[in-house]
């Protein structure tokens, strides 16, 4: 609607602007953030993050991961050393700004302790770099989605 003058209506201040999803679950990129957990113990951090989910979803947190492929841009899954401390997931219901609790994603960066000639993912240099197909850290969520969901992003999976 215009008004005499040919303009458009102010909007209301108290308004929230609106965000599409595209996705049934996904992190908010600008949420993700790793604290420490505690001032006595210098090698243990803990990982915030906000995401929304539109079913029942898992989130993996992978610390320092190789992301395996078999076609470009298609992760296959996964790969950290054996000797290493394994994936974190977690299941969450559906929900719009759900928060990972406090403390429940715990990276002890002491465990990372081999030198510079240790295999990658055990380097305490690996906490820090990242190098092709080689992350610090890598956050997974997964739609669950129910039996009887009919829509498109059940192909992508």
């Amino acid at each position: 609607m215009r008004n005499d003058h040919n303009q458009l209506p102010a909007i209301p201040r108290n308004k929230k602007k609106v965000h599409t999803i595209k996705n049934q679950s996904h992190v908010k990129k600008e949420t993700v953030k790793i604290r420490k957990l505690n001032s006595t113990d210098p090698y243990k951090y803990s990982l915030d993050l906000v995401f929304d989910a539109n079913y029942e979803c898992i989130v993996t947190v992978y610390v320092c991961a190789r992301e395996c492929r078999n076609a470009t841009n298609i992760p296959l899954y996964f790969f950290t050393d054996p000797n290493m401390p394994v994936a974190c997931a977690y299941k969450f219901s559906s929900g719009l700004n759900q928060s990972l609790p406090s403390k429940v994603c715990i990276i002890d960066t002491a465990k990372y302790n081999e030198g510079p000639t240790g295999n990658q993912g055990t380097r305490q240099e690996d906490l820090f770099t990242v190098k092709e197909d080689f992350y610090p850290i890598i956050i997974s969520i997964e739609t669950i989605y129910p039996e009887n969901y009919r829509g498109k992003g059940k192909k992508n999976i």
